[in-house]
């Protein structure tokens, strides 16, 4: 029995340790080499990093000021003295004298590049930013004029002075464009300074240059006169004017009209060539207060507004604008005259 028992029992032994080595693995991953935990790891680390910095990118992107494109390269300005009916969009009071300045840019402009504007003569000071210049800004994008128009001048019925102007104007994003002006009366004309009595205690105070509605003294210099708009009619192809011009100093003159609905006027052309011979529809051109012809035919360049337009106003200039279109400093600027159909 002992010798029949012992193979048995080691043939038991044999299978139980085979058993043991063909046993089900245990569930339990093994661990990842060190190495490919990097690897792993390292790529959400790495959207994450490029993610931060997009978004970073992003933040700078719309911290940054917006530059206007455009430039300003000239200032110049524009004495007016205009009836209350032409700058009813933007004065209610009882001046007539007004000043418009005009910058010269180059580029593409828009409104909303405007940031501020700072002017000042011997007698006024003009401050200006986005908000308050809402309505007197446009925008000439044939001539690539910003004007900042009919800033009203002086006290009461008004008055614009003559002299050294400091003008400078902003765009957004850039630095201010500064400049100089000497302001000279109608025609290049000077204006004679008088120097008031000292008083005692106090120095003599020169007066200064200004131009005004009426002049009453020396130191003043009268506004070109009122040019007067007689009659207005209609057909359906031409808009005849009557009107008359009583100041020797004009040398030129042309009619705004007003269109509803347009936010500028429309400028008809003016009314005296570089030779001084009328042209435009202006059948005969007068200063010394006779009566003229201005004859407005319908054609391609005014179709769109030709019958469209309610009122006129004539505006007479102490420059040629067509022989020295950057030169024009004085102006007036009549009543409104209806156009009846």
């Amino acid at each position: 029995m002992r010798k029949s028992l012992l193979p048995c029992i080691l043939f038991g032994l044999v299978i139980i340790a085979a058993g043991c080595k063909t046993a089900p693995a245990d569930k339990t991953p093994d661990p990842i080499p060190m190495e490919n935990t990097e690897e792993l790891s390292g790529k959400p680390q790495t959207i994450q990093a490029t993610d931060e910095s997009a978004t970073a990118q992003k933040q700078d992107t719309a911290e940054q000021p917006y530059t206007a494109s455009a430039k300003i390269t000239d200032i110049s300005l524009m004495i007016e003295q205009a009836d209350a009916s032409f700058v009813s969009k933007q004065h209610k009071g009882q001046g007539k004298m007004f000043v418009t300045m005009l910058a010269k840019y180059q580029g593409a402009l828009k409104v909303q590049d405007f940031q501020e504007a700072f002017f000042a003569s011997p007698a006024d000071v003009w401050s200006l930013d986005a908000a308050n210049a809402k309505g007197l800004i446009e925008i000439d994008k044939t001539d690539k004029l910003l004007l900042l128009k009919h800033l009203s001048a002086g006290e009461g019925e008004g008055a614009a002075a003559l002299g050294k102007w400091f003008a400078s104007i902003t765009l957004a994003g850039q630095k201010p464009f500064e400049k100089e002006l000497n302001v000279t009366g109608i025609g290049g004309q000077t204006v004679k300074v008088t120097t008031d009595k000292a008083v005692k205690g106090r120095t003599a105070k020169k007066s200064v240059p200004l131009i005004v509605p009426v002049a009453k003294a020396e130191n003043e210099q009268q506004a070109l006169a009122m040019p007067v708009i007689h009659s207005v009619s209609r057909d359906a192809d031409t808009i005849e004017i009557i009107f008359s011009i009583n100041d020797p100093r004009v040398k030129n003159a042309y009619f705004y009209f007003d269109v509803p609905g347009e936010e500028y006027y429309r400028d008809s052309g003016s009314m005296i060539d570089a030779t001084g011979k009328p042209v435009n529809g202006c059948r005969s051109f007068s200063t010394d207060g006779k009566k003229c012809q201005y004859v407005l035919r319908r054609d391609s360049s005014n179709r769109s507004w030709f019958g469209k337009a309610t009122r006129c106003f004539l505006v007479v200039s102490d420059v040629n604008r067509v022989a020295s279109p950057w030169e024009e400093r004085h102006r007036s600027v009549s009543a409104a005259s209806r156009i009846t159909k």
